[in-house]
């Protein structure tokens, strides 16, 4: 079975689509399980008027997506486990063709994510073959994981008992991920080469917004402290001398405006 764990909050204007785009996956054996923060707008109304025996909803009070998270993981029946936000979307088929290879023994599977940018229109993609977190380039080089955390489906087994630390805002899906890798016993994670994503990622949650940036990047550090990763990295380096340019910028234009460049950065550079 595959347990696909959706977190939401206040999520009426995007819900429909997750869910939908859910139920259109072309697996029988599978459960939604959804842990909503108590929303108070038609959150829930929406997802129960799908009326699918194959959905569970909590909703109550909590610590963010990764206290749901954790949540959805303690009732999860499954022995292959998926994470969504409820601002995003599945493609056509995108979750069978992960679970093509779930014979193997693999801790986790994983394809490409497109990602909508400011516009509204997908503005990259991320994911690529498997590259170890601990390999030279990516200890000093390159700091983005080469998996996708929303575009993978996970062994039961791999996570163990081991939970996301809701201490973390933005990262803890990263420092949960390599915490079990570095336990991880096993062969390899498997990259499905797909033409298609397996979902698009919504614009406007907490990691792509302006104001968390730089919790994101002193975050980004800690974990990789934690996990045995080296903070010499260029990438990182890059990541620090825009956060302090655009803090920079804030003090002296004002955060209205820096949002503004910083958003036409972005649409230039991608």
């Amino acid at each position: 079975m595959l347990s696909i764990i959706v977190a939401t909050y206040n999520a009426e204007k995007t819900i429909y689509k997750c869910i939908d785009s859910i139920q259109k996956q072309k697996i029988d054996d599978l459960e939604i399980i959804v842990i909503d923060g108590a929303s108070t707008d038609g959150t829930v109304d929406i997802i129960e008027g799908f009326r699918d025996s194959k959905i569970k909803i909590i909703s109550e009070s909590d610590r963010g997506i990764y206290d749901a998270w954790n949540k959805g993981l303690k009732c999860a029946s499954g022995n292959w486990i998926c994470f969504i936000g409820a601002d995003d979307f599945y493609y056509e088929g995108a979750l069978a063709s992960l679970m093509e290879y779930a014979d193997n023994n693999a801790p986790f599977i994983y394809g490409t994510v497109a990602c909508e940018g400011a516009d509204g229109n997908v503005s990259g993609r991320l994911g690529g073959p498997w590259v170890s977190p601990w390999d030279s380039r990516h200890q000093y080089i390159e700091s983005d994981l080469c998996f996708p955390v929303m575009g993978s489906v996970y062994s039961k087994s791999f996570f163990g008992n081991r939970s996301f630390d809701i201490n973390l805002e933005i990262v803890a899906d990263a420092d949960l991920i390599l915490k079990s890798l570095k336990q991880w016993k096993g062969i390899d994670p498997v990259f499905s080469p797909s033409i298609s994503p397996v979902l698009e990622m919504g614009y406007g949650g907490v990691s792509t917004s302006p104001n968390t940036y730089l919790v994101s990047l002193k975050e980004s550090f800690l974990v990789r402290r934690r996990n045995g990763l080296s903070n010499i990295n260029y990438s990182l380096l890059k990541r620090a001398i825009k956060m302090y340019c655009y803090q920079c910028l804030k003090v002296i234009a004002g955060k209205k405006f820096s949002n503004m460049i910083l958003k036409s950065y972005y649409r230039v550079m991608k």
